[in-house]
This record gives structure tokens, sequence and C-alpha cells, in this order.
């Protein structure tokens, strides 16, 4: 299992932790493939500001080009993709192609066969000649080459369960975010501040405790945190 680490991305603020120095850059790409064996898993940071969770027995193989926003994927990933209205983001498997301008979803595929589940935002998904929209809390699946189907859920998590306490928002506003935390993990976010809602973040996490999820969180947005039990409460800092 990959080292647990927290990468924030947002804000101007650029930070590695666990095991790297604040203020360092994210390492260059020295191969153009990221494999994961039994019981692995790896997090992967894109120049473009992506972030991809390669599940366990899976290949994922990353152009050279930093410009590129397209990658190859063998097996189970989840994607926090950055948003660009000009170039989408294309994830290509050999069961069919994800297109998306920003949005998080899981992507499995073995063969012939192909599962997408969207958390947020909209996936484009092709196969042949077909193309169907997959939106939040949906699911699509092809089988051999077949056309794809779209089914929606009530809650997504229990499908992404092999994630463990791996977070990862993409422009995802405050209230959103705290949703994510209580549907995962029991934990409220409390925001004293009703404009607080809507500010957005950028960030990923690891496993990580509630301390330090509310520390990162709250330095995002310039707000002060309070943990008080299974509660994270934030507030407008004077």
């Amino acid at each position: 299992m990959a080292a647990a680490a927290v990468i924030v991305l947002a804000l101007g603020l650029g930070y590695l932790m666990g095991g790297h120095e604040r203020g360092s850059e994210p390492t260059a790409f020295r191969s153009s493939e990221v494999v994961t064996g039994v019981g692995e898993s790896s997090t992967t940071h894109l120049a473009d500001g992506t972030v991809i969770r390669l599940g366990p027995e899976s290949r994922l193989t990353i152009p050279r080009d930093p410009a590129s926003r397209e990658v190859r994927l063998d097996g189970t990933a989840f994607f926090a993709v950055a948003s660009d209205s000009v170039a989408p983001f294309v994830v290509a498997t050999s069961a069919g192609n994800a297109r998306v301008l920003g949005t998080r979803f899981e992507l499995s595929t073995r063969a012939s066969d192909l599962r997408l589940v969207v958390v947020d935002g909209r996936v484009a998904l092709d196969s042949g000649d077909m193309e169907v929209e997959v939106k939040g809390s949906e699911v699509s699946h092809i089988s051999a080459g077949g056309t794809p189907t779209v089914t929606p859920v009530d809650d997504v998590w229990p499908l992404l369960a092999w994630m463990g306490g791996f977070l990862a928002f993409e422009s995802t506003p405050l209230l959103e975010v705290g949703s994510e935390l209580q549907e995962r993990f029991g934990v409220n976010l409390v925001l004293d501040d009703p404009t607080l809602a809507d500010e957005t973040v950028t960030v990923w996490f690891g496993d990580e405790g509630i301390e330090q999820v509310a520390t990162v969180l709250c330095r995002l947005v310039e707000a002060s945190c309070t943990v008080e039990e299974s509660s994270i409460v934030m507030r407008r800092t004077p």
C-alpha cells in the first residue's frame, strides 16, 4: 500500500506533506507507467493538477508530454480531474473511452468489460459508435463490446470501498465536502459562517486523521477550525 500523503493544490498553495518538505514541488515523472500488484494502490499527481488513485493489480500509462490530457488504463482507478474547457481529459481503455472536462469518477476495466462510477460532474463514455453521458450518482457498464448501460444509485461509496480512507476533491464546494465526510466517515463539517459553503477546495488525502484533514481544509479557505469529537467546526478568521 502506498504511504499516506497529502498534496494540496489550491489557492496558490502547493506543498507536499508526509515525508516531503513543505514548499517543494511534485516530483516530475521518470516513467510513463504506474503498475500496482496484489493488495497495492498508488496515488499519481499529473502536471495539470489531476489526481489518480490506482487500484490493485492495475496499470496506468501516462504520456511523457506534460501537456497531454490522455492516459490509458488497464484495471481500476479513481480520478479527480482538473477542469479545462479547452482540453478534455480522456481515459482510454480496451473496452471504451471516458472523456471529461472536470469531475470525480472511478473507472474499472478488464479486457472488453468496463464499469464507470461517477461521483460528481459528467463523463462521456463511448464504445465503438455508441456514446452515453453519465452524471453524478450514476453507474455505467459495458460488457463484451455491447451498448453502455446507465443506472442511478443512491450511494456510490460502497462501490468504491477499495479506496479505504482516500479522499480527493477537485474544485469541490465545502458544502459538498461536508456531505462526503458525513457519508463516508460519520464526520460532521459545521460551517459557522454560511458564506463558507460556496468556498471550493482542491486537495487529496491518504489515510490522515480528522485533525490533519481539518487543518488542511481550514488553511485552504483561510478559516479557523475546532475538532469536537466527530465534528469539524469551521469559522471565518477575523
